[in-house]
């Protein structure tokens, strides 16, 4: 597999090169095969493409953090590497798997982050005062009643 962003020009003849379709210039991270005649990707390298890598980070949700790289720890869970304020992050999540190449981070007070897949949501605290809930649960009661007792008139008439 290769970097989806690596093509060849047609009008090439001898040992075609690998070029970059974010700015059309050479591929840093192709090598020159002799069995094949063409330049082809150097094994695993184009994944640190940095053209590519910003590229990806444009298309990534606002609010969400960008994920370079993950791999599986013992346990199997994954550590992330995230970009988080234009540095690289190692976090250690719960994650078993991830499908996707952004995850929402937030930071917790000893320093730790917490990592979700969906943006989080914001609590709102709402002040309620004891003396309107009373009062509404007191109305609810009497339009309760006073539809009782007219479904029971009704019922009597027939």
């Amino acid at each position: 597999m290769a970097c989806k962003h690596m093509y060849y020009k047609e009008d090439e003849t001898y040992y075609p090169r690998l070029y970059c379709k974010v700015n059309n210039r050479y591929c840093i991270y192709a090598k020159r095969c002799e069995n094949k005649q063409k330049y082809i990707p150097n094994d695993d390298l184009w994944k640190e493409c940095y053209i590519m890598i910003q590229e990806e980070q444009k298309n990534i949700p606002i609010g969400s953090n960008y994920v370079q790289l993950s791999r599986p720890n013992k346990k199997g869970n994954l550590y992330l590497y995230v970009v988080i304020n234009d540095k690289v992050e190692r976090i250690s999540t719960q994650l078993k798997s991830i499908n996707q190449n952004y995850v929402y981070i937030k930071k917790e007070l000893d320093g730790r982050y917490e990592v979700s897949l969906t943006p989080f949501v914001e609590k709102v605290n709402v002040e309620v005062d004891k003396n309107d809930i009373i009062k509404q649960s007191e109305t609810e009661t009497k339009s309760k009643t006073k539809s009782k007792s007219k479904s029971k008139s009704n019922y009597s008439k027939k």
